[in-house]
């Protein structure tokens, strides 16, 4: 697969790995990889050959001159690591990650359900409780569709609430080793998570993104302890 296009600026390792793969009555782009990759869960770190095998959700171009990392991969895991697995949280297709390229490694993200909500928590903080908004019209959209652009949302945001240009791209202090991503990565995972929780449980009543929200906006604004809300 060849993608084209100035602001897509992938690494070639990411490049050389993407085909295409047919799901879900679909055509979808896919990020198979076989080599050794840095892989962080749950604040552990390690570097394994499991093989990746990623349907790409979207791609998050920084344009920040600034940023290390230009671009980063929003992926969906196809298939289940524990496909004996009866829990919600092993259903197929429902692992979110991150995926950028740093010192020529691979790096996958897959962050909790606690990190996202602490990084949201995090940005609202030092950046304003407005960010919240996007949130809620992630939700509010997602009651209709899923196919748009996160992205497109969040520049529009910024644009409007803080008037900055629309080159100017925000970061936010990543869980995953202090390291900072754009804005736009975090919440494309908050919207992908989303999917994913309505995947583990009752889909057609939204419970699972219910449940979600409802801890974000307690841990958020009600500032309650994670812990006792996850």
């Amino acid at each position: 697969m060849l993608l084209i296009g100035e602001s897509i600026n992938l690494d070639q390792k990411i490049t050389s790995n993407i085909q295409t793969s047919f799901y879900n009555g679909k055509v979808v782009p896919c990020l198979i990889y076989q080599g050794h990759y840095i892989k962080e869960v749950n604040d552990k770190i390690q570097t394994t050959k499991t093989g990746l095998k990623e349907i790409i959700e979207e791609v998050i171009v920084s344009t920040n001159e600034n940023s290390v990392f230009p671009s980063f991969l929003v992926t969906r895991q196809i298939g289940t690591d524990n496909p004996n697995s009866g829990i919600p949280k092993d259903k197929p297709q429902t692992r979110v990650s991150l995926i950028y390229v740093e010192n020529n490694d691979i790096r996958v993200w897959t962050p909790t359900n606690k990190e996202i909500i602490k990084d949201l928590k995090f940005l609202c903080e030092h950046a304003g409780k407005q960010y919240m908004a996007i949130f809620k019209e992630i939700n509010n959209i997602l009651g209709t569709r899923e196919d748009f652009s996160v992205q497109q949302l969040v520049d529009s945001f910024v644009k409007e609430a803080f008037h900055f240009p629309a080159s100017w791209s925000p970061f936010i202090r990543g869980s995953f080793n202090d390291r900072k991503v754009p804005v736009a990565a975090l919440f494309c995972l908050i919207k992908n998570i989303l999917v994913s929780e309505d995947m583990r449980f009752d889909g057609s009543n939204h419970l699972g993104r219910y449940r979600f929200q409802v801890a974000a906006l307690d841990h958020v604004l009600g500032n309650k302890p994670i812990d006792d809300i996850l």
